[in-house]
C-alpha cells in the first residue's frame, strides 16, 4: 500500500505540471534545412519546438528577430557540445544511460496517467447531492476531541457510552494511546473519511470507531459554528470540480490496484531480507 501511495503521489506531481497545458494544434511540417551543424542538419519544424520550448523557461529579449537569433545560437551551441560529448563517447557511460532509463520511465509514466485520467473523469459523475454535502462541510466549522485507543472494543465503548464521559476515559486509560486537545476543525483539514464521519455529528455526538492503522479513533464533536464561505450557487464550480479530482484521484488508484494484483510477481524473500539499505 505505501508503495502504490509513494507512486500515486509521484505521478500526481507529474500531472499538476501538464494539467494547465492546451492540445497543440497540428501544423504542416517544414523540413527545410534552417542551419547546418557539423553533420547535423537543423530543420525548421526543429527549431519552432525549440523556440517554443525556450520561451515558455525563460525571459527573452523584446526584438523579435534578436530573439530568433539568441534562440539559434543557443540550439548550436547546445548541439556543438553534444557532439563534442558524442565524440567522447559519453553517450554510452553507464551513468548516461541510467538517468535516460530514468528519463524514458518518467515520460512514460506521465503519457500514461494523463490519458487514463482523462479516460477515467469521463466516466466519472457528480449528483447534486454530492455537490451538496461537500458545500455543507465548507459551510460548517466543528470543535472536536480525538481519542485513540489500543482496541476497537475500548472504542467502542467510549462511542457508545450515555456516562459522564471523563469517568469512561477513566476506566480506559490503560487503553487510551492519546487524547487530542479539542480544537476547531475545518473541511479539508483531514482525510475524507474521517472528515465525513466528524461532520455527519451534531454536538455531543460522537463517531463509531474508525480503523487507523493498528489502533482505533473516536470522535467527540462539542460544538459547531458557520464557517464564512460564498453561497452554494457561488461555490457549486468549484466545489464540483474538487469532487471530480478527489474521485479522479480514487479510480486511478483503484486501477493500479488492479493492474498490481494481475501483475505475476514472485519476490526471493531469502534475497529481499539480506539487502541492507542503509
Amino acid at each position: 500500500m505505501r508503495n502504490v501511495c509513494i507512486v500515486i503521489l509521484s505521478l500526481f506531481a507529474f500531472m499538476m505540471l501538464s494539467a494547465g497545458c492546451a492540445k497543440k494544434v497540428e501544423e504542416p511540417k517544414d523540413k527545410r534545412v534552417l542551419a547546418k551543424i557539423n553533420d547535423y542538419e537543423l530543420t525548421v519544424d526543429d527549431f519552432k519546438d525549440e523556440a517554443r520550448r525556450t520561451m515558455s523557461t525563460r525571459a527573452i529579449a523584446r526584438d523579435p528577430v534578436k530573439t530568433k537569433r539568441l534562440i539559434l545560437e543557443d540550439i548550436i551551441i547546445k548541439k556543438v557540445l553534444l557532439q563534442e560529448a558524442q565524440k567522447e563517447h559519453f553517450d554510452k557511460d553507464k551513468e548516461f544511460m541510467k538517468e535516460i532509463e530514468r528519463y524514458w520511465e518518467q515520460a512514460l509514466l506521465k503519457l500514461l496517467v494523463i490519458r487514463k485520467q482523462k479516460e477515467l473523469s469521463e466516466r466519472i459523475e457528480i449528483s447534486s447531492d454530492e455537490v451538496r454535502g461537500d458545500y455543507d462541510r465548507l459551510s460548517r466549522k466543528v470543535l472536536a476531541e480525538m481519542i485513540i485507543l489500543k482496541e476497537r472494543k475500548a472504542a467502542l465503548q467510549l462511542s457508545v457510552t450515555t456516562e459522564d464521559i471523563n469517568t469512561v476515559k477513566e476506566e480506559l486509560k490503560e487503553n487510551i494511546v492519546t487524547i487530542e486537545a479539542p480544537r476547531w476543525w475545518s473541511s479539508g483539514e483531514m482525510p475524507l473519511y474521517i472528515e465525513q464521519a466528524m461532520f455527519a455529528l451534531k454536538s455531543g455526538e460522537s463517531t463509531t470507531p474508525i480503523k487507523l492503522g493498528d489502533e482505533w479513533l473516536v470522535i467527540r464533536v462539542l460544538d459547531e459554528r458557520s464557517a464564512d464561505v460564498e453561497s452554494l450557487d457561488k461555490m457549486a464550480f468549484l466545489v464540483r470540480n474538487n469532487i471530480m479530482r478527489r474521485k479522479n484521484e480514487l479510480a486511478l488508484k483503484v486501477w493500479m490496484d488492479q493492474l498490481r494484483k494481475q501483475a505475476q510477481v514472485k519476490v526471493n524473500e531469502k534475497v529481499f531480507e539480506e539487502i541492507d539499505i542503509d
